[in-house]
């Protein structure tokens, strides 16, 4: 789902030479939108750590996207540089690779862990600080690390890497690993989809019997309490949604593109819409930081503290 320009090792003609000024200007901006990433997620995690009123399952699977989003942010600037400015012998190649794949399919892992937290949060919302614990949650996320790492590690052995061929991901990397991605992705949308629109569904049905409990008279100050926690849990919901749209969105036209390449109805496309793909590909660490800030007040009063120094 990388396409040719982020990581060849020739001039974009296909011999070697210098790149383009345009291959240049997008490569500067690839970095800036990848140290922007970065810094804004390790501002997120920095919040995570030092506020205690964060240290929560579902804040912590936010910090634990957040570390994600750093690795992609860090992995484009840093590799999109060395791309550009060196030849990318194999080593680097199939690393970087192996990194790009890591970070695609650890995001969604912690996209589905985030929503299972939703799916109890909602569906038993009394109950929830009992099944949902921090214990459960640093378990959850440790599988999903072993499991990110297994299922990407093959690229560094079966590969199609060729000395004086470019590191395009859909020449190095073997047709099995690009439809592994394509399934997990596809997979992740349809079912966060289905899961998403149920879950608003029982949060609209629960708001309106506890809205219902809190007018009679039998209403009681542990009523009104769990009343305002299943809404921060909603707002949650929402917030969450909207990160899973923003991710899908980002990467559907690489997938979608991928998608055809593997099924051999066309190339992938060069030019702008290559451009376009890449700039929405490498986005998304830091849009989500933009959405935590909007959404969240915790993490929003946490990230000025932090950038305050207190």
């Amino acid at each position: 789902m990388y396409e040719e320009s982020e990581w060849s090792s020739r001039a974009p003609n296909g011999t070697e030479g210098e790149p383009t000024s345009a291959d240049g200007t997008f490569a500067y901006l690839y970095v800036a939108i990848g140290v922007a990433g970065m810094l804004a997620n390790g501002l997120v995690v920095v919040a995570f750590v030092r506020s205690d009123f964060l240290d929560e399952p579902a804040y912590r699977l936010i910090a634990a996207l957040a570390a994600v989003d750093f690795v992609a942010g860090l992995t484009t600037a840093t590799l999109t540089s060395i791309s550009y400015l060196f030849v990318m012998n194999k080593a680097r190649c199939l690393f970087g690779l192996f990194m790009l794949q890591s970070t695609i399919n650890g995001q969604c892992l912690v996209i589905v862990l985030i929503t299972g937290d939703r799916y109890v949060a909602v569906n038993s919302p009394l109950r929830y600080k009992d099944i949902v614990t921090n214990r459960i949650v640093d378990i959850s996320l440790a599988i999903a690390l072993v499991t990110t790492i297994l299922i990407n590690i093959s690229i560094l052995f079966y590969n199609k890497f060729e000395k004086g061929n470019s590191c395009s991901y859909y020449e190095v990397a073997p047709t099995v690993s690009l439809c592994k991605n394509v399934v997990i992705v596809l997979v992740c949308g349809i079912a966060m989809t289905i899961v998403y629109s149920r879950l608003m569904l029982i949060a609209r049905k629960h708001m309106r019997q506890m809205q219902s409990e809190q007018s009679s008279l039998s209403s009681t100050q542990q009523n009104l309490a769990n009343i305002i926690d299943f809404r921060q849990q909603v707002k949650l919901l929402k917030t969450f949604f909207i990160v899973v749209g923003l991710y899908f969105f980002c990467y559907g036209p690489a997938v979608l593109m991928t998608l055809l390449r593997v099924v051999g109805v066309c190339d992938y496309p060069a030019g702008i819409y290559r451009n376009f793909n890449s700039i929405l590909l490498f986005s998304n660490p830091f849009l989500d930081v933009v959405i935590y800030s909007w959404r969240l007040e915790e993490y929003r009063k946490a990230l000025i503290k932090v950038l305050r120094c207190n």
